[in-house]
């Protein structure tokens, strides 16, 4: 998943940088290397947030 899809997805559920880094279970940073593209994602946390993005709700309480 490249920086694009990941805010995409991000947006798509309707969650700010440092919520989607909570829903993902990593800290702040490393999500935001995440989404500029520094960092690539593991093939795992590229399915968590397929994941996520399917289940909207879930993500949204898991953000909180």
């Amino acid at each position: 998943m490249d920086a694009a899809a990941l805010r995409a997805a991000r947006e798509s559920i309707g969650l700010t940088p440092p919520e989607m880094a909570r829903a993902c279970n990593v800290n702040r940073t490393h999500y935001l290397a995440w989404e500029s593209g520094r960092k690539r994602m593991s093939p795992l946390a590229v399915r968590v947030v397929e994941l996520l993005v399917t289940h909207p709700r879930t993500a949204r309480r898991l953000a909180k």
